[in-house]
Order: C-alpha cells, then sequence, then structure tokens
C-alpha cells in the first residue's frame, strides 16, 4: 500500500493510522500532515518512525520493512499475530500477485465505503471537515505532530489566528500621553495626589465588589486617592471605610447625578449595573472625563447575537452609545472581550485576572462533596480519571488534539502490565471544550472507538452546559490539550490549580510565566506524542493521589504572578489615560511599590463582615448576576409592543369611509364660502382715511405702551427688585444645572453654552449678551470669566441691584457655596454697611488638601496651579497693559501673612466695584490673549498647562485668581466668609497695605483713561478683531468723543427734521387753491 499524504486524504477520520486495541489488524494510511499521529516522517530516509501511541509490538516494528529505492516510497509490512502474512512489493511481481492485490484492494475500498457512509449519515465526517483546516502544508519534514509546530528557535511558537489587539486604543491614547519619567521631571512641588472616582451599583458581597477592593488597595499604594459611589449601600461599605476610603451615596434626578466629576483624575466604574451613571458623562461638562469602564461578567455579551439576530438594533444601538462614550473598557478575559465585539469602537482593553473563577470554586467545594461528585459521574474510588481542558474557544483542527490524547493514553493502556498500579484499575478519560455543536460529543465516541477504547471509557462535555468545576474536582490529573499560544493563563486551568489537581501542560510561554515544573504539575514539549504518554505514565505510577494534598501547591505562585500583572496592567494604562494637572502629585513607580501590593486577592478582608459566615458569603455571591440587562430588554420590548397596539388601534378604528369624506368636502366647502361673503362685506365698509405720520404716531404710542404699561415681569425678577444683592451662578452645560440653585430670588443662573438655558428658569444666556461666547474657543478658555463679561456688558438692561455677587457651580458641587445661614449675614452685612466698600468672598484656596503648605505664597500657588509659569505670564501681560519697558520684572507683591485668598469665583461686591474691575479685567485679557492666542490656537500648546484638559481651558486657572490682584491693589476691604456659618474675617488688614499696594496701578482714573484709550483706537480702527485684538469684542466700547460725535449726529437730525417740516409748510402755503365757484 502507498504512503498517502495529508494533502491528498480530505478525510480526517482516516488519517493517521487508527487500531483497534486488542486486534490484530491495522489500518495505515501513512503520516498525517503533521497532525500528531503514530507515524512520523524521518526527514533523512523518510523511514516511518513509531512513536508510544502505536499498539504494534517491537516485533511487529521489527518484521517492517521499507524500500525508498523508489520515488514512490512503498511500504511492506508482515504481521506476527496473523496466521498468514501478506507483502505488498514492487512493479516487478508476478501477474498472480497482481491479482491478489488488487483484489485485497477492492475489498479494503470496499470496506472504507461502507465505513464511510454509515459516517456521513452521523454527520461525523461533515463536522471534522468543517473543522478541520486542510489549506495547511508541512513546514518541516522532521519528527512533527502538528503541521503548525515551528523547528528551531521558533519549536513551539504555536499561532493563533484569532488575537485581541487593542492597536486603535495603543495609537489614539496610549502611545500620545507623555510618560510618566517626563512628568516627574517637569513637576518638583505637588499641592495633592491624583483623585480617582470610583462607582458601583452596590456594596454587595459579590467577586466584582473583592475585584474592585483589591484594586483600590493596589492603586492606594501606588499613591492615588480613592473616592467610592454607589447607588445602595451594602455590608462592604465597612470595608470600604476601613481602608480609607470615603464612600457616598449617588442620588439621580431626571437631570442628572449631584456629582462634580471635573474634580478626579479619572472614573473607574465597576459593574455593568452602573451603566446609568453615563448620563452625566454625555452632557457637558463632563463629555472630557477620562471614563473607565470594567465589565467583570458576560451577561450582555451572551444577549448580543440575539439581539442581532432579532433585529433588535436600537437595543444594540443604545448599549453601543454608552461603551463609545468611555474612553478605555476593560474586561477581565479575552473571551470576554470578543463576546462583546459588537459593540466595540476601539476602546477594549483586556487586563486578565479576576476572582470570579476562584470564587465559584470555593462557592462549589462549600456545597459539594468531592466522592458524591464522582459517583454521580460513575467514578469508583479505584478509577484515575484524567480531564482534557482545552482553550476557550473552538478552533479548527481541535479533534487532532483530542486525538493525540487519546493515543497517549491509548499506548499506556497497551503497556498497563509495565505500570506499577493497583490492580482493578480503570482509567476513565473525560473531555471539556467549547465546541458547541451537537454532533462533535459523536465525533469524539468515534474517533475513541475506532482507536479501541472500550465504551464508556471516554466522554465529551461542552463546557457551557455542564458541572465544569465538579468535573476537575473529580479528577486525578488534568491534562491541558491546546497546543497553541494563548494571550492569557487559562481560566480553566487556574480552576484546577485552586482544586488542587495535578496538571499535565504543554510547555507554552503563558503556561511557564504561571506554573512551576515539578510542584504538582508536569510539562511535556508541545506536539511531542511520546513524552506526552511518558508524562502520563509517570503521573500515574509515581504521584499518589491522596498524598498529593500534603506536597507544595501551585496556588500561591499562580496568584502571585496574576495579581502582580493586574496591578502592573492597570499601573501602565493609568499613567498613560489620566491627565496628570499641574501640582498634582504623581503615581509611584510600579517596581519600587510592588513589594508592597498584595500576592492574593483580599479574601481575608471578607472575614471582617459582621453577621456573615465566609461559606454563606461565597454561594450568595457566585448566585449574583446583573438584572440591568434584562431589565432594559423588558423596556424596549414594552415600549415596541406599544407602538404595535397603537398601529392596530389605528388600523382597526381610524379608517374612514367614503360618507365621510363626502361629509368632510362638504364641511370644507361650506367655510370656504362664509369666508368669502365676509371679506366682500369688509370691502363695502367705510374706511377712514389719516396720514402716514398718523399711522407713526400710533405705532410708536404702541411700542411705548408694550415696553412700560403691556410688559408682563417674570415671578423671579419681580421677586430681586428692591434686594440689595444679587449672585449670578454661571454654569458650563445641562451636565452642571443640577447644581444652580432653584425658586431663589437671590440667585440666577448664567448659561455659558448657546441653548443650554434650563427650561422653565429665566437664567440668562451669555452668548446672547456677549456675541463673542458664540466661539467655542473663547468659551473654553475664560470658561466662568466670560460670565463676568456678559453680564457687564450693559448691565443696566438686566441687574437693578446694588449690589453683585458670583458663585461658580463647582462651589455647589464641592459643597462650599454659601448655606442659608451665611447668606443671611452676608445680606445683613450689606444692608448695614458694616465693611463699606468690600469685596466679601466664601471660596479660598485652602479648600484644596496640600501635600506642602503653600496657600499663603499667592504667586507659588499660582505658579502651582498653572504649570511654573503664573508669573512670567502675568508680568509679561502687565507689562503689555500699561506699556512698561520691557526690563520690568516686578511683579504686584501679595502678602504672606496666613490669610486666605478667594477662589472658584465666588465672591459679592458692589457694582460699580464690578465695573471697575471688569474694566480692569478686560484690558488684562486682552493682552493675556494676544501673548498665548497663536501657540495656543493654532497649535493647542499652553504654557499654563501640563494636561489636555489644562490646555483646553488655558486662561481659566490664571483668571480666576485675578480678582484678588485688583481688590487687594485697589485697596478693597476683603472679607472671608465661612460659607457654612457665616462667620466673617477680615483678610489682609487694611491697615498693613500702606507702602505695599500699587494703587496708582489700580485706581479708577488710570483704567478710565487706559480704557478710552483703548476706544479711541478701535474708533479710529486701530485696532480691532481683524487685527487680533480681544478687547473690542469682551464688551462696550465707549469714549468722550464717541459721546460727542453722537450728539452732534442728533443735534444735527433735528436740524434736518425742522428743515423738512419748513419745507412741508412752505410747499402746504404756496400750494395751487381754487377759488370756490360759489362764492358768496
Amino acid at each position: 500500500m502507498d504512503i498517502v499524504d495529508s494533502r491528498d486524504n480530505p478525510d480526517g477520520l482516516l488519517e493517521a493510522g487508527y487500531s483497534s486495541r486488542g486486534s490484530s489488524k491495522r489500518i495505515d494510511n501513512g503520516p498525517s500532515r503533521g497532525s500528531g499521529y503514530p507515524v512520523k516522517r524521518n526527514p533523512t530516509a523518510g523511514r516511518p518512525v513509531f512513536t508510544a501511541g502505536d499498539s504494534t509490538s517491537a516485533a511487529d516494528k521489527e518484521e517492517i520493512g521499507f524500500d525508498a529505492s523508489k520515488g514512490s516510497g512503498q511500504l511492506s509490512a508482515r504481521s506476527s499475530r496473523g496466521s498468514m502474512g501478506r507483502t505488498v512489493k514492487s512493479d516487478g511481481e508476478s501477474g498472480n500477485q497482481k491479482g491478489r492485490s488488487c483484489i485485497f484492494s477492492i475489498l479494503i475500498s470496499v470496506v472504507l465505503c461502507c465505513f464511510l457512509a454509515e459516517v456521513i449519515l452521523q454527520g461525523s465526517v461533515v463536522m471534522l471537515w468543517k473543522q478541520t483546516d486542510f489549506s495547511k502544508n508541512l513546514r518541516s519534514s522532521r519528527s512533527t505532530i502538528f503541521g503548525h509546530v515551528v523547528e528551531g528557535p521558533e519549536r513551539y511558537s504555536l499561532e493563533y489566528k484569532l488575537r485581541f489587539d487593542p492597536w486603535r486604543l495603543k495609537n489614539s491614547v496610549l502611545q500620545r500621553r507623555p510618560s510618566t519619567p517626563n512628568l516627574w521631571v517637569i513637576e518638583q512641588i505637588f499641592l495633592r495626589s491624583p483623585k480617582l472616582a470610583l462607582v458601583c451599583s452596590n456594596l454587595y458581597v459579590t467577586p466584582d465588589s473583592l475585584y474592585l477592593i483589591t484594586i483600590a488597595k493596589g492603586l492606594q499604594a501606588l499613591g492615588y486617592e480613592i473616592q467610592l459611589f454607589t447607588f445602595e449601600r451594602g455590608p462592604m461599605q465597612k470595608l470600604w471605610q476601613e481602608q480609607g476610603v470615603p464612600v457616598e451615596q449617588l442620588h439621580s434626578s431626571p437631570k442628572g447625578l449631584y456629582t462634580d466629576w471635573s474634580k478626579f483624575e479619572g472614573v473607574i466604574i465597576g459593574s455593568l449595573d452602573a451603566k446609568h451613571v453615563f448620563t452625566s458623562f454625555l452632557q457637558e461638562p463632563f463629555k472630557g472625563a477620562i471614563v473607565i469602564w470594567i465589565i467583570l461578567e458576560d451577561t450582555l455579551g451572551k444577549r448580543l447575537n440575539f439581539y442581532q439576530r432579532e433585529g433588535q438594533n436600537q437595543l444594540v444601538s443604545e448599549w453601543k452609545q454608552v461603551f463609545a462614550r468611555a474612553n478605555v473598557v476593560i474586561f477581565p478575559h479575552y473571551s470576554s472581550a470578543m463576546m462583546h465585539t459588537l459593540l466595540d469602537t476601539g476602546n477594549y482593553f483586556v487586563v486578565p485576572g479576576s476572582p470570579k473563577d476562584i470564587w465559584d470554586v470555593k462557592a462549589y467545594t462549600k456545597l459539594h462533596i468531592r466522592e458524591d461528585v464522582r459517583k454521580a459521574l460513575g467514578c469508583s474510588s479505584t478509577d484515575i480519571v484524567l480531564t482534557i481542558v482545552g482553550s476557550p474557544f473552538t478552533y479548527k483542527g481541535i479533534w487532532r488534539e483530542h486525538a493525540m490524547i487519546m493515543q497517549a493514553v491509548l499506548s499506556i493502556l497497551d503497556k498497563n502490565n509495565h505500570l506499577h498500579v493497583k490492580d482493578g484499575l480503570t482509567v476513565k478519560v473525560n473531555f471539556i471544550g467549547s465546541n458547541t455543536a451537537t454532533k462533535y460529543a459523536e465525533v469524539v465516541q468515534v474517533m475513541a472507538k475506532h482507536l479501541g477504547f472500550e465504551d464508556g471509557m471516554v466522554h465529551y462535555f461542552n463546557d457551557g452546559t455542564t458541572d465544569v468545576i465538579g468535573l476537575l474536582w473529580a479528577a486525578d490529573i488534568v491534562i491541558y490539550s491546546a497546543l497553541r499560544e494563548e494571550q492569557e493563563f487559562p481560566c480553566i486551568l487556574l480552576q484546577a490549580v485552586a482544586l488542587e489537581r495535578f496538571l499535565l501542560v504543554p510547555n507554552l510561554t503563558i503556561i511557564q510565566d504561571y506554573i512551576m515544573d515539578g510542584s504538582r504539575s508536569l510539562f511535556y514539549p508541545a506536539g511531542d506524542l511520546f513524552t506526552l504518554s511518558e508524562k502520563i505514565s509517570a503521573a500515574i505510577s509515581n504521584y499518589d493521589i491522596e498524598e498529593q494534598a500534603a506536597r507544595e501547591t501551585n496556588l500561591g505562585h499562580v496568584m502571585a504572578s496574576l495579581i502582580h500583572g493586574v496591578f502592573g496592567d492597570y499601573a501602565d494604562l493609568l499613567e498613560s489615560v489620566l491627565p496628570f494637572s499641574s501640582g498634582t502629585m504623581l503615581p509611584k513607580p510600579m517596581a519600587e511599590m510592588s513589594r508592597l501590593l498584595p500576592d492574593d486577592w483580599e479574601w481575608k478582608l471578607l472575614d471582617l463582615i459582621d453577621d456573615f459566615k465566609i461559606g454563606d458569603v461565597l454561594i450568595e455571591g457566585s448566585k449574583t448576576t446583573s438584572n440591568l440587562v434584562l431589565n432594559i430588554e423588558k423596556q424596549s420590548n414594552l415600549a415596541s409592543n406599544t407602538t404595535e397596539d397603537l398601529v392596530e388601534e389605528v388600523n382597526d378604528y381610524d379608517i374612514l369611509t367614503d360618507d365621510d369624506w363626502n361629509e368632510q368636502k362638504a364641511l370644507v366647502f361650506l367655510d370656504e364660502m362664509e369666508r368669502r361673503e365676509e371679506e366682500q362685506i369688509d370691502e363695502r365698509r367705510e374706511l377712514l382715511h389719516g396720514t402716514w405720520e398718523d399711522v407713526y404716531k400710533v405705532v410708536k404710542k404702541m411700542e411705548r405702551l408694550q415696553k412700560t404699561e403691556l410688559h408682563e415681569r417674570d415671578d423671579g425678577e419681580l421677586e430681586r427688585t428692591g434686594q440689595p444683592l444679587c449672585i449670578y451662578e454661571p454654569y458650563y452645560g445641562l451636565g452642571a444645572s443640577v447644581f444652580v440653585h432653584e425658586d431663589d430670588p437671590t440667585y440666577r443662573g448664567v448659561s455659558l453654552i448657546p441653548r443650554q438655558r434650563r427650561s422653565g428658569h429665566d437664567d440668562i444666556d451669555a452668548a446672547s449678551r456677549l456675541p463673542l461666547l458664540n466661539n467655542t474657543y473663547y468659551q473654553e478658555v475664560l470658561c466662568e470669566f466670560g460670565a463676568l463679561f456678559a453680564i457687564a456688558n450693559r448691565i443696566d438692561r438686566i441687574h437693578k441691584n446694588s449690589w453683585i455677587g458670583f458663585q461658580s457651580w463647582r462651589a455647589s458641587a464641592r459643597k462650599v457655596s454659601l448655606s442659608v445661614e451665611a447668606e443671611r449675614n452676608l445680606r445683613d452685612s450689606i444692608k448695614n454697611t458694616e465693611h463699606g466698600n468690600a469685596f466679601y468672598f466664601w471660596g479660598h484656596t485652602a479648600e484644596e488638601e496640600s501635600v506642602q503648605t503653600i496657600h499663603g505664597d499667592f504667586w507659588s500657588f499660582c505658579d502651582l496651579i498653572n504649570n511654573n509659569s503664573c508669573r512670567s505670564v502675568f508680568t509679561k501681560a502687565f507689562k503689555q497693559m500699561y506699556g512698561l519697558p520691557s526690563s520690568w520684572s516686578s511683579l504686584p507683591p501679595m502678602p504672606v501673612d496666613g490669610g486666605k485668598w478667594s477662589t472658584l469665583h465666588c465672591w459679592a461686591m458692589p457694582t460699580s466695584s464690578f465695573l471697575e474691575f471688569v474694566m480692569f479685567s478686560r484690558i488684562f485679557v486682552d493682552a493675556l490673549d494676544s501673548q498665548l492666542y497663536a501657540e495656543h490656537h493654532d497649535n493647542g500648546n499652553c504654557c499654563l498647562g501640563v494636561s489636555e484638559p489644562e490646555a483646553k481651558h488655558c486662561y481659566c486657572r490664571l483668571l480666576e485668581l485675578l480678582v484678588n490682584v485688583w481688590a487687594y491693589h485697589s485697596a478693597r476691604v476683603m472679607i472671608y466668609v465661612d460659607p457654612k456659618t457665616g462667620v466673617m474675617h477680615e483678610q489682609h488688614a487694611l491697615d498693613g497695605r500702606q507702602g505695599q499696594i500699587w494703587i496708582k496701578f489700580f485706581m479708577y482714573s488710570t483704567l478710565k483713561a487706559m480704557d478710552e484709550d483703548l476706544a479711541e483706537e478701535f474708533d479710529d480702527g486701530q485696532i480691532g478683531s481683524s487685527k487680533g485684538r480681544l478687547w473690542p469684542q469682551t464688551g462696550e466700547v465707549f469714549w468722550h468723543g464717541m459721546f460727542e460725535r453722537e450728539r452732534q449726529a442728533h443735534i444735527n437730525q433735528r436740524l434736518e427734521k425742522k428743515k423738512k417740516n419748513k419745507e412741508r409748510l412752505r410747499r402746504i402755503q404756496s400750494r395751487y387753491r381754487q377759488k370756490p365757484l360759489a362764492g358768496g
């Protein structure tokens, strides 16, 4: 019989010479295409080499000869077991022998055809055909088992066709960020630690909670400050607080969540059930917040194919919109990421590792007894159970790996008399796989039958419908059969290690990184059938199953490697994704802190939970699944059913008949006739005629009535009338509007984004009052300062109060806004004029918890939050404002006397003082913009910030402190109001400023003269927006020359009007009048 190469044999079942155990017959179709079967080619002579998987004895091998003198390479074989030997010879034999050979060939072909017909009817060959890749050729002629195994230094570098690679995330985020070592060089003084917000749906004891608290503890060791937000409290709250993590319960409303996410470097959402928190991140000002979403369960991934199959595209679009908003979506396994491929927008990232697998094992062992599990599977105490596990993916050729394992076990059974085992030993082989095809279990049985296994010895179990943990626990030896390189340590091996099972694993790189050879485990060369047989034999012969529990376990080493890998991935990801702003302490290097990190999930913390037993906790936690996915499905189905019912009602009851149409036409005709009759009557009426001047007077009179008598003022404006103080609250987008006061006449909202005012409120649209704010660039660089310019522009049209105040939405979000008591004290102080022309403020620099006490030093604090560039930028702008010489290097002195300085735009002052401050600010901002605009607008570089959010809001942090310089050097009394109690304290006493303040630069006459000079230049066309100057766009432009010109224009208009009236009277008087014909 000629040797048949696998490329000419498309039938996977007949490759590699299956042998029937205990029979004298052997079917040999030659070596398979690197498929791991008993015959291998020798690269030098082409001689078949039998491996340990052969059932042929040594005597049989001696009688097998190979004639390589001809290119066809014919094989002659004799069987010592049969009574007669047959030899296939060359073409030079006699005709009788050729005839006998033809007869035997025909008989063998008939037998094979009958066998194939039976198997095809069962669907087995079809399944194997689909799962086998016959397009590959042998890569090497040396002794290999699989064609995809490579010789040389990459011998076992097995390739996966399907791999997860976050290349989009790497290109868009991970590679564009500055490295942390560079930031360490830039930053020298730090204001605070980096802050992270951690959001979870509840605080119940679940694997997700254990995962998050372990990650949080590791991040705290790296220097992160964490705050936990939850929608529902639970037993884990005490554990979080004991770890130094403050816990805050989220309260949602139809308008959004009452949380300021902008104060955190990033937000980590720790569960799928916390999806509704994304409503905040889809609106300004939180659209730019860094959101990292950790999805630890596959509930949604298992439903996506159903949605697509059922045509529920709206449901898929809803989930995809939420997934797209997250900057990074983290999965604990690569298989989980691939299950959610339908929602991938290029932001997926995998951090391998989760306590769910170990949690399930611990819960299972609490509920079951191993002897009972073995009995349920039909295994006695004397049986040795071999459980074969593999990759979580189904790929072509997986059946060849299973066939290799069966042949390795079969060779051991053939040599059973050489094994040092107990009498009556029975070996059972259980395969666990992810192949969901219903026929694959039959395929395994067909292979086992033709290899010679007895009925009941080999079973196949689908991991999706089978008690996998029970099968692993019942096993004595667990063999990992997949010979392809995985991207993570297989979860099923991790469960086997946790169950303290003995392992036989291939020497793949990912497995060698976690498991030590010889410690409850043995390695075998990937694809080497002979060595695998020896390892299985050694495991059965030399390892007593009952004594394995006393041996060293792999679990500690595996978990230490796994946990350190998780912490390392999170540390690298956060350093790459988070925008570390100026003054923020950078996280500590992972290499320095690795010894302080835990080596396992924080199981010991579960023992600290009151009124809970560890067994009950594990069992209850293993049953917890996400209900959000199913609830959203129900709502979607209910909405679609309601729509269908409405359509059916319209179709059933709203169909018009011919009589209905005729009646409708008659009604329309009657209405048209009545309209025409009314028009004809109106035409016959006597009309009163008048001059155009009379019509003009009537129109003007009606306009005056509309402006005065007919103007209906809303309740808020009426309530504010007569009050001494009105506080304006600027907010940036609807996401921040939840922090603005409602139904309080003292406060009034100011929307900084056009057409995003709160409905039902009399908020001011800043862009409609100041067109500059329609420009998105200046919306972002000015922040709340744009609201000051908008209110000051023609202020008498909206502000009628003697005092004015501002309070940023961030003050309410950070709980430093005025309380009712403080507001009352401030109002009383203003009414009683206790401090005269004072400057009251309640948001101060020491609100931030700093690492170093630098808040008293104003310029150091300003430098710290502005990338160490505050002094230089302020000096340049100050010199440009006042036309100072280029050698000028002095700054307005700010005392270091322990007093507080204003931040967050939380202050109040007289309206006249406010207009004076705006006059100064407009000139300063114009100088600042002319200095930074070109580099920032064109290149995106801002010297006042290091992170992207800081560069986006370039001027904001400097302008936030500008009011302190003006108030101090313009000799205003500075009063700090405690926002909680309302107690007032004077800061930087006015008496101590003598000789320190630069009054000549900040006095009203100086600023007024500068303002008029700029207005005159603009009036003459010397400056303007077309010439790159911002000042004309930030408010009113006026000087006395413009007043005189307008006055002269008004006089000229009146003179022209008088002249026209005289000419009209002269024409009337000179008009010819006909004398009456019947004169008296």
